[in-house]
């Protein structure tokens, strides 16, 4: 009997039962071209996609179908477009490749799948599992209910929300102590995603406008007579949720953890569509209509878990969300765009399942030991790992009977692994909830103990509320969603007494669920004291975005032939600090030694920051890869203190002349990055849109292409020769100009030298043109008082077109210092700049 019962899932419907009938995600390669419509079957035949008659034959009656229905194919491509601008790591697929085979009725899906997986142009090809609420168990209690809610409290029993509930309308301590902590004049949004909800509950006092896209528990068998029941659960679950993340303050019930909360929506997974969705892709759809809803730092939580069967024990599991390749891509592409995603990890189902780890997830979730139902990898330390950018939730024991279960051990119907990032409680959470028979005749509830990863998630996606809601009134600004993750899931200091950081688990090593986040610290040394180490793009530089012009002079990142005995002496303090002089030219036959300054704008020491410099070429755009395997070397500053006067040098990195490319002027690139902000990697540079974020908004890197050098030409020599490359696009081809500043002395002269290929593209400048050399260069006048801009020109990608400028200051003005620089433009906009400031021989 009991064997029996484990086989089946919580309705009764055995697995092998419920493997047939389902349809099929099928997920064809980002490089497949294909109507986004239903009913493709013969334009997948007609284009040789696939032979589609030949899996008719095999499956009469299958059909093919768009999955993603909520929106169009144009809102689709928009929303992409946006997250690409505005996360530089994040690689789209293709999402208009997502398709659903709807296998015939007493036919096996997998059988279906694995036939389409063979096909060439298909990625991959899996039955999805049914989304549902991680939740344990719902049941009532009649005790009090705000003293009740122990979760809300101080660390290490509860988030710090609050750190004596019966002193709310006194003095209270903890995150409602500090402005937006509680949520009030936030304009944060929260949506949850699962099926049903109670919006005009006494604790509640919400409207069905409330709910964006969906139908709030809907009929979707009225043959079935288990239906009015499941509705009715449907509806108690996402109350409770809405109850722990923002229950009001009116004296009616309970109190969320941000009960002043402004913006409480809601988004459901059924009937979101024109077709009865839910098992293939009604929470991907309800994904993309909250892509489409929601701005930078809103917080969207994922209470549906896809329901899949373990084989190892014959029972059912619920998996996070992110488990199954087309939720995943819907989730990165919310983080992408910035929106905070908090993500139920799953557990084992009602009656004594237990938990998976999410490291062996995708080995250990298949039907027939060969079709794995988990498209993902989940082991951060796996080589496949994809990082989602969402916050994973698990769950602990009842942290107020630590003499039982151990005082915050992981549930044993948790799930756990290297992915999850937090915990918090997973039994007797006391919240909302209704009581009723049909969905039309429930009634308030205020007093139901919930429990499950559901509950955990609900008051892990609060926490996450709060405080962005503290950030947006303290600092004036949100968290990007890793930021708010990296926050949330700090581990406390080794030796930390409780209360001293986020929450430990009973056992770490053990549990494998992370940390509780604890607000009252968060708010206290987080927030308010958040350092902000970063690299000035130019001198007066405050570290804030600026205007491209300004971005290509770095002070702060020099070489020098001799070791300073005490650089932070020399070049962090005193006249020296606003000084863009300080580098040399590289010249062969000696060591060289490389300095950078670090500035810090936040209130508080910066530890452990990270500087690593490189060498390129002098290029106008200089692409990630033209000086990604130029890595001069690496230092760690461990302190950076938050002081408005001074800079922290660190350095020397030591440039063994060994290691040197050839003399002459290079151009130098610092990134910088500690634990909260991780400096960006050379690759992060490689298209034109995130090049130019980075340049203008990142405040951890900074790029010196500029150099000092002699007014006077070198002996046997004419003119003083400044060489540079002008570069093609990384991935495309590049629509560019090039353009010269010149501010030298009456009687100069100066031009450009260019192979005869660029320049014929410049013809309306060359009037005045002279070839130069074997090679046939052409040869330029420019104006050597203010600016040339040539026409604009097609750069192949990969491209580096050599060009040098000539420049002749006279004699009786080599006592002088004059700039020189070369730009170029994408449409009207600078992206990359090369200049040198001529001056007299012994200063330079």
């Amino acid at each position: 009997m009991e064997n029996e019962t484990r086989e089946r899932r919580p309705d009764g419907v055995s697995a092998a039962e419920r493997a047939y009938g389902q349809p099929v995600v099928v997920k064809f390669r980002d490089d497949v071209t294909i109507p986004y419509e239903d009913a493709v079957e013969d334009v997948v035949e007609r284009r040789g996609i696939g032979p589609w008659s030949d899996v008719e034959a095999k499956f009469p009656g299958v059909s093919l179908r768009k999955l993603l229905r909520a929106l169009d194919s144009k809102e689709i491509t928009r929303l992409v477009r946006r997250a690409t601008k505005a996360d530089p790591t994040y690689r789209p697929p293709n999402l208009l490749t997502y398709f659903v085979a709807e296998c015939p009725v007493g036919r096996d899906p997998l059988e279906l799948a694995r036939e389409l997986e063979d096909w060439s142009t298909v990625e991959t090809a899996y039955v999805p599992g049914e989304p549902i609420p991680a939740s344990v168990t719902v049941q009532y209690q009649d005790d009090p209910f705000f003293t009740a809610q122990q979760f809300l409290e101080a660390a290490p029993t509860g988030i710090g929300a609050i750190v004596h509930p019966s002193a709310r309308d006194t003095v209270a301590t903890g995150a409602w102590a500090v402005p937006g902590g509680d949520g009030q004049g936030s304009t944060v949004r929260f949506v949850d995603i699962e099926h049903g909800w109670k919006f005009d509950h006494t604790d509640l006092n919400l409207t069905e406008s409330a709910l964006l896209a969906g139908e709030n528990a809907p009929v979707l068998n009225p043959d079935d007579a288990t239906e009015p029941a499941a509705r009715v659960e449907a509806i108690n679950h996402g109350t409770a949720v809405l109850g722990v993340v923002a229950g009001r303050d009116n004296d009616q019930a309970v109190l969320g953890v941000v009960p002043e909360l402004d913006s409480v929506e809601a988004i459901s997974a059924k009937n979101i569509a024109d077709i009865n969705e839910d098992d293939a892709g009604g929470l991907t759809d309800a994904l993309l209509v909250a892509a489409k809803e929601l701005r930078f730092g809103d917080v969207l939580l994922i209470e549906l878990s896809p329901l899949l069967i373990d084989t190892s024990e014959g029972n059912y599991k619920l998996s996070p969300a992110e488990a199954q390749r087309h939720n995943f891509d819907a989730i990165r592409l919310c983080t992408a765009l910035g929106i905070v995603v908090v993500e139920a990890a799953g557990n084992g189902i009602p009656g004594g399942d237990t938990g998976v780890d999410l490291d062996t997830l995708s080995s250990l979730l298949q039907i027939d030991g060969e079709t794995p139902l988990v498209e993902v990898e989940l082991n951060r330390d796996a080589p496949t790992f994809e990082d989602s950018g969402a916050i994973l939730v698990g769950a602990c024991k009842d942290p107020l009977f630590p003499a039982v279960s151990g005082a915050r051990a992981r549930a044993d119907f948790s799930n756990y692994g290297s992915r999850i990032d937090c915990f918090a409680w997973g039994r007797d959470v006391t919240t909302l909830g209704v009581e009723g028979e049909t969905p039309e005749s429930v009634t308030d509830r205020v007093f139901t103990d919930f429990s499950g990863t559901s509950s955990a998630s609900a008051i892990v996606a609060g926490a996450a509320v709060s405080v962005q809601s503290m950030a947006e009134a303290n600092l004036g600004y949100r968290f990007s969603p890793r930021h708010l993750r990296q926050i949330l899931s700090r581990r406390p200091a080794p030796g930390a007494a409780p209360g001293e950081g986020n929450t430990p688990s009973f056992d770490p090593t053990v549990d494998r669920i992370g940390v509780m986040p604890n607000l009252q610290w968060i708010s206290e040394e987080v927030l308010n004291t958040e350092p902000d180490p970063f690299l000035r793009d130019h001198v007066g530089d405050t570290g804030d975005p600026h205007d491209h012009p300004t971005l290509w002079r770095s002070p702060d990142v020099f070489v020098r032939h001799d070791a300073s005995a005490d650089p932070q002496t020399e070049f962090g303090t005193g006249e020296n600090v606003d000084s863009d002089s300080l580098g040399s030219l590289v010249v062969s036959g000696q060591d060289h030694y490389v300095y950078v300054r670090i500035d810090n704008r936040g209130p508080v020491d910066a530890r452990d920051v990270t500087a690593t410099v490189y060498y390129c070429e002098p290029s106008t755009l200089m692409w990630g890869h033209l000086w990604a395997d130029n890595e001069i070397g690496t230092v760690t500053v461990s302190n950076v203190p938050a002081d408005d006067e001074t800079l922290t040098v660190a350095g020397p990195i030591e440039w063994d002349e060994a290691d040197l490319p050839e003399a002459g002027h290079y151009c130098f690139v610092a990134l910088i990055g500690s634990e909260a902000d991780p400096a960006p990697e050379p690759t992060d540079f490689d298209t034109m849109e995130n090049y130019r974020r980075f340049v203008s908004e990142r405040n951890n890197v900074a790029w010196r292409n500029f150099n000092v050098v002699s007014n006077a030409p070198a002996a046997g020599f004419s003119f003083v020769r400044l060489p540079f490359f002008i570069a093609g696009g990384r991935r495309e081809n590049v629509r560019t100009r090039l353009s010269i500043d010149a501010a030298l002395p009456k009687g100069s002269r100066a031009f450009i030298q260019l192979p005869r290929e660029n320049a014929a593209k410049m013809d309306e400048h060359l009037g005045g043109a002279t070839v130069e050399g074997e090679d046939g260069d052409v040869r330029i006048p420019v104006n050597p008082h203010g600016r040339t801009t040539f026409g604009e020109t097609t750069l192949p990608i990969g491209s580096r077109a050599r060009a040098t400028l000539l420049v002749d200051v006279p004699k009786e003005h080599r006592r002088g210092s004059f700039e020189v620089s070369a730009r170029q433009l994408y449409g009207d906009e600078e992206v990359g700049r090369v200049t040198w400031r001529l001056a007299p021989e012994t200063s330079a």
